[in-house]
């Protein structure tokens, strides 16, 4: 019984769904690193994860440098890196370039006590490994504030019924 219960807790699927807060760290020059703040709303459905990504928010004025969409599909082997890639921009305040630096991100999920956290290297180019690492790079961090999104994250995504089908057909 102990093993079926260790099998079964091993197996289980991460739940990335929620809110997530916390800070990118920008090095692009060797020289100079800027930190902004970033969050992410996840919505999940088996493998698949899609959600909205806020760059640089302003609670003040109301504003971010970039708003944008972000997929991944979960690996069934536990302790995998999750593989985050951006799916388009939805609204910039900045050049669109540079909302475009953000293009990949390899997260490690991790639970400490009672917080959540997606930590890991962010990447300008998806295809790094096959090119070097690109110049427009960083790290990441987000703490999973609230199990639940506050906004609809669904209607940014016309064709998601093909997205969850896609990453929960293996």
């Amino acid at each position: 019984l102990l093993s079926l219960i260790s099998f079964c807790s091993f197996a289980q699927t991460q739940n990335l769904e929620g809110k997530w807060k916390g800070v990118i760290t920008m090095d692009t020059s060797g020289y100079y690193k800027q930190v902004i703040t970033f969050s992410v709303q996840f919505r999940q459905s088996g493998n698949a994860i899609w959600g909205i990504y806020v760059k640089g928010n302003d609670p003040v004025k109301n504003t971010a440098d970039c708003t944008g969409r972000l997929t991944a599909g979960l690996n069934n082997k536990n302790g995998s890196v999750i593989k985050i890639f951006q799916d388009g921009i939805e609204k910039n305040n900045i050049p669109l370039d540079l909302c475009l630096y953000m293009n990949f991100l390899e997260a490690d999920y991790s639970k400490e006590e009672n917080a959540e956290y997606l930590k890991g290297k962010w990447f300008g180019n998806p295809n790094y490994r096959r090119y070097g690492v690109d110049r427009a790079s960083g790290s990441f961090q987000l703490e999973k504030t609230s199990p639940v999104v506050d906004i609809e994250v669904d209607k940014y995504f016309p064709n998601l019924a093909r997205l969850i089908k896609e990453f929960n057909s293996d």
